[in-house]
């Protein structure tokens, strides 16, 4: 949980200062589909505040935004389909447009249909990483050591 926490701290500067992808919306929407944990939407919640303070935007908007969508998310996994690996695409794709479509509305940013694009784009190699990460290194809580 120290390294998700270190990589979207990193993420948030990097998306707040060079880069304009959402790269924190990515990584938890992708966690939370991988993982139905409820530390998601303390993540979702915390780094929400985190990008709204970084963004000098009103607190709170991003919090719930990324709420929805982890809920959302975790919905999406109980699903049958969500064994398919192209399932991400739409799940990414309705995240950040919706996520851009709130910012357009009531902050009102300009609509980016390239950093809709990017972002949809860069979901598999993430997803891909994270899956890879969760499986090999993070321990199950169901797992039993016999000593």
């Amino acid at each position: 949980m120290k390294l998700i926490i270190t990589i979207l701290i990193l993420a948030a500067f990097l998306q707040t200062t060079i880069l304009p992808i959402n790269l924190v919306l990515l990584i938890i929407v992708l966690r939370s589909f991988l993982i139905g944990e409820v530390e998601n939407l303390y993540l979702a919640f915390g780094f929400g505040l985190l990008i709204s303070h970084l963004n000098a935007t009103p607190l709170g908007i991003e919090s719930l935004i990324y709420l929805i969508l982890v809920i959302l998310a975790r919905s999406i996994s109980r699903l049958p389909i969500s064994s398919n690996i192209l399932i991400v695409f739409p799940l990414i794709l309705v995240s950040v447009i919706f996520d851009t479509l709130i910012n357009s509305f009531l902050l009102r940013q300009s609509f980016q249909l390239t950093q809709i694009m990017w972002t949809t784009v860069l979901a598999i190699p993430i997803y891909l990483v994270l899956r890879f990460w969760e499986e090999r290194f993070v321990v199950s809580p169901q797992l039993k050591l016999k000593i």
